[in-house]
């Protein structure tokens, strides 16, 4: 049986925090953020199949992010046949809304809304027993965030006394009625005279493991925290009725200035010094990035140029001086690292920290230029085109993702930034992890500049590795104007797609408020002002989206700008004669080749193109220069490609007259020995038996009429029963039913 522990991770450009708790049979994870699939990919065994439950404490794309895509990883599972989701109400219609871009599977998934106007006791999942506790803001401002968030205390099952049969036997009690008399406590006198008591042959029993995970996104939310009927039961100087506890550890996702507020000092004294604080926010901890496999991979790549890839040596991703948090003098306020495992079981280790790292690329493998390509021939390409009078820069093209169906380890899913010289921008699909993306390559200083001229997104069809990150960037891209002018006079980002999609977004604006988007279908792109007003911006001559063969409403899209610059983008697609039409004599065409040319029959059955069949549209089209994209998984091999003739690297940043220089990548990727991910070593072995208690109180009968915690109440929490979950409408808040299942969700 594997130790128990909580491991905090995030790097707040890729990742957002999370907390993992792992026992031997059962995985927790609380908080889902849109890179965590990603990072899951090299993170053994922080994977899906193993989750039993998810735990969220809010609505946001830190939070829900990543929901989706890790659901669609369930299908790798072997042994769960059911995942709990625990989150505040609003989670099932957004679980409604997006079962359109999901297939089913053999996972049935069970949502719990939690109310977000009481404590909710008496939460049994496995290994853990949880109590949810709401945080509701006191602000009346309507500049501040109003949405509810969810706070957990969690608490290990208690160890009940254990019987040491082979102790007995060492000590002369035989087998039968004497080691039974034992069990039952009793004493017993061997024929020698001897007496044996229980207590030395059984292992004491050993309290339960409090911990818990805070989300507190400003101080109008500390209130609630303070005010909580359940966190002043661990209260260094609780009086109440009910029996004192003891709180092993907190871990706070906190901004620093909440942190170091006089009220949440007040809230983290309370517990007193014993209580560890581990704290994760952007300014208070050491940046570690959370893909060093492919911080490696990258590194490599741009030894031969960096010219294209100039976010490997950005500064303002990387370089970052943490911020001092406020010292109580315990020394028990911890800010996290890389990996921050503490220990819950057993109970002697539990509150133990220990600090782990994320594999990385094998040091001293290194690229073999010379035997892939003469480096002089790089060297001298490189210095022909920089010594060209003529050298059209703009618009750049970044590639934020060019894998296929869900993000691996060296390639995210799909994504592609068109800069312009006035520094407004399209993006062309916006797969999950996208604005993760984005954030690394032009850094937390500038990305907030590109967000707000972004213009249009378009998404080529509703596949949801096409359109998963959309969401995040347009809350981020709202968090961003409304501290600019509090979103006055702010222009909504125009979004082209599949008129599936167009429907989804403004249906999913009514639960998310803040979004500030206009939603256009492909067909009346032409009736949209804001969407001409946006075109305008982008200095575009025409534009035109192409319907291609995929799935339905599938398109790809052709651009052209007032410099005559013409750039086409497939989507996915078969070989297609009105794509091959539209974008004769591109400049630049990006063409997805999922498949390598051996799996031409899966390529028609799944409606792509292998490599060989994306460079014959190309040749057919008349294109200048092509790039070859949307990798499968499965196919780890590169094309070979030559001439005009490129293949698609993430983070990749090419202008229009770099374009010659792509052919040389290949020969040198290919010659990266890069090393597989290696698990990291497993702590010491402890056995957790399954019993009784959690949080020192049995739990209670849920109360029809129970009123809602407010300043003056002093009502106890609602309990939560699965067991009684038929008569307990807290468990999915204001619906009817006990817990609504979304049955057989999964990937297309």
């Amino acid at each position: 049986m594997a130790k128990a522990y909580a491991e905090l991770s995030g790097d707040f450009i890729n990742t957002s925090p999370s907390l993992y708790v792992h026992f031997d049979q059962c995985r927790y994870l609380f908080e889902c953020g849109e890179g965590l699939p990603r990072y899951q990919s090299q993170r053994f065994p922080i994977s899906p199949p193993h989750f039993t439950s998810i735990f969220l404490s809010s609505l946001d794309n830190d939070s829900i992010g990543g929901v989706i895509p890790v659901i669609q990883r369930f299908e790798d599972n072997k042994t769960l046949n059911i995942v709990h989701i625990f989150a505040p109400v609003g989670i099932m219609r957004y679980f409604e809304l997006y079962k359109t871009f999901v297939n089913p599977s053999k996972t049935e998934i069970v949502v719990h809304e939690l109310p977000t106007d009481c404590e909710t006791n008496g939460i049994e999942q496995g290994d853990l027993n949880l109590i949810a506790v709401p945080l509701v803001s006191s602000s009346s401002s309507p500049s501040s965030s109003s949405e509810p968030y969810i706070c957990y205390i969690g608490s290990t099952k208690e160890f009940v006394r254990q019987f040491q049969a082979e102790k007995a036997r060492q000590l002369g009690v035989p087998d039968g009625v004497l080691h039974r008399q034992l069990i039952q406590g009793k004493p017993v006198t061997l024929s020698n005279g001897t007496i044996i008591d229980p207590s030395q042959v059984m292992i004491a029993p050993s309290p339960p493991t409090n911990f818990a995970f805070i989300r507190c996104p400003s101080v109008d939310y500390i209130g609630s925290l303070l005010k909580s009927p359940t966190f002043q039961r661990f209260n260094v100087d609780h009086k109440g009725d009910e029996m004192k506890l003891e709180m092993c550890t907190i871990f706070h996702v906190v901004p620093h200035d909440v942190m170091n507020s006089p009220e949440y000092q007040r809230f983290i004294a309370s517990f007193g010094p014993n209580t560890k604080h581990i704290i994760k926010n952007w300014e208070s901890c050491e940046y570690f990035s959370n893909s060093p496999i492919f911080d490696g991979y990258l590194n490599k790549l741009a030894k031969t140029l960096p010219a294209l890839f100039p976010s490997t040596g950005s500064s303002a991703v990387i370089a970052h001086t943490p911020k001092p948090i406020t010292n109580n003098g315990n020394g028990n306020i911890i800010p996290a690292k890389q990996l921050t495992r503490v220990a819950l079981a057993p109970a002697q280790d539990a509150g133990k920290i220990e600090y782990h790292t994320l594999p990385e690329e094998k040091k001293g493998i290194d690229v073999n230029v010379k035997a892939s390509r003469d480096i002089g021939s790089v060297t001298k390409a490189i210095e022909l085109l920089e010594a060209s009078k003529i050298k059209q820069e703009y618009p750049k093209l970044l590639m934020t993702g060019t894998g296929s169906s869900s993000a691996s380890i060296y390639r995210s899913v799909a994504g592609y930034h068109l800069l312009m010289k006035s520094g407004h921008s399209i993006l062309m699909d916006c797969g999950g992890g996208t604005l993760g993306q984005m954030t690394r390559f032009y850094g937390r200083d500038k990305i907030d500049d590109i967000l707000a001229k972004l213009q249009i997104v378009w998404i080529s069809h509703i596949h949801s590795d096409h359109h998963l990150g959309l969401l995040g960037l347009l809350e981020r891209r709202a968090q961003i104007l409304k501290q600019r002018s509090g979103g006055v006079g702010s222009t909504p980002l125009v979004v082209i797609g599949p008129k599936t999609y167009v429907q989804f977004l403004q249906k999913m604006k009514n639960i998310r408020r803040t979004m500030m988007v206009e939603p256009v279908e492909f067909e009346k792109i032409h009736e949209s002002k804001l969407a001409q007003g946006a075109m305008k911006m982008l200095d575009m001559a025409s534009f035109e989206s192409v319907p291609v063969d995929h799935c339905t409403d599938a398109c790809g899209i052709v651009l052209e700008l007032l410099n005559g610059f013409k750039f086409t983008y497939s989507g996915d697609t078969r070989p297609c004669q009105s794509l091959i039409d539209a974008g004769i004599n591109s400049d630049l065409l990006v063409h997805e080749a999922t498949f390598s040319d051996d799996l031409e029959l899966e390529a028609k059955k799944r409606k792509h193109s292998t490599a060989s069949e994306a460079i014959q549209v190309a040749k057919k089209m008349q294109a200048k220069f092509t790039i070859l994209t949307h990798f499968s998984k499965r196919d780890l091999e590169l094309p070979d490609v030559r001439g005009n003739f490129g293949v698609a690297f993430d983070m990749l940043q090419v202008s229009p007259y770099q374009l010659p220089l792509l052919p040389y990548l290949v020969p040198h990727a290919k010659s990266i020995k890069s090393s597989q991910s290696q698990e990291p070593k497993r702590g010491v072995i402890y056995e957790i038996p399954k019993k009784r208690v959690s949080l020192g109180f049995k739990p209670k009968t849920y109360q029809q009429q129970q009123q809602p915690l407010d300043a003056e109440s002093n009502n106890k929490p609602r309990n939560f029963s699965t067991s009684t979950a038929s008569m307990c409408r807290v468990q999915i808040g204001s619906l009817s039913a006990a817990s609504l299942r979304l049955l057989r969700l999964l990937k297309h």
